[in-house]
């Protein structure tokens, strides 16, 4: 995860009002990479092999999101949002 670190260190320096998040595969989720996130506050999303157990935990989740968005998520983007300290 060495590679990471100057790129967190670059866009923190740049867009220094960002949130920045990095989305990764459950095989790269470590101890390391949580560390890297952590010292420059980005946020991690884990991607998880689907599972009952998380189906059952995420119903309820998808069910809110699915109501107040649909289905057709064209029409909607990813923002940088300022962070909140």
């Amino acid at each position: 995860m060495q590679f990471l670190e100057p790129v967190f260190k670059w866009l923190t320096e740049k867009y220094t009002s960002a949130t920045l998040v990095i989305s990764v595969d459950s095989g790269f989720a470590s101890s390391e990479i949580y560390d890297l996130c952590h010292e420059y506050n980005v946020e991690i999303l884990i991607k998880l092999k689907s599972n009952a157990i998380l189906k059952k935990l995420s119903d309820y989740v998808v069910s809110e999101f699915v109501s107040e968005f649909g289905l057709d998520y064209s029409k909607y983007h990813v923002m940088l949002l300022p962070r909140v300290s």
